[in-house]
């Protein structure tokens, strides 16, 4: 979506703005696959991955929020969320800015969060996102509508 990169998902809500980073990896044979996160430092089985996933997740939530607000000229809530199907991640440390996940526990952590976008500026993200999209297809091999 952006030069060189894009977002795998975003999820738009009253809770605010949330930019997915989804990292499918192949399971270990034995034992159960465990993702840990302290805030920092991401371990997958004990061993931190060569690209951060924190980091990117964090630089793409970085540069959605500043499109939103170039495009809109209002500030939106964005949060950075890595997502890891079919591993079990251990809780997060509180207070973490950045939620490393399974995909099953997204949909509890934005419902407990608090409304912080009215359902106008909600409208408004929408479709100044869906512009940028379609203004942006062609680069992706994608047909516009």
């Amino acid at each position: 979506m952006g030069d060189g990169f894009n977002l795998d998902h975003v999820v738009l809500s009253s809770q605010g703005v949330f930019v997915v980073e989804t990292k499918t990896l192949t399971k270990p044979a034995k034992g159960s696959p465990t993702v840990s996160f302290d805030r920092e430092t991401v371990l997958i089985n004990g061993f931190e991955p060569k690209r951060n996933p924190v980091t990117q997740a964090q630089a793409n939530a970085r540069w959605l929020g500043e499109m939103l607000r170039a495009s809109t000229g209002k500030e939106f809530p964005v949060r950075p969320v890595v997502l890891f199907p079919g591993w079990f991640v251990e809780p997060l440390p509180k207070g973490s800015s950045v939620w490393v996940l399974n995909p099953q526990a997204l949909p509890s952590f934005i419902q407990h969060e608090s409304t912080r976008i009215n359902e106008s500026d909600l409208h408004l993200a929408a479709f100044h996102l869906a512009r940028y999209i379609r203004a942006h297809a062609q680069g992706f091999g994608q047909k516009t509508p």
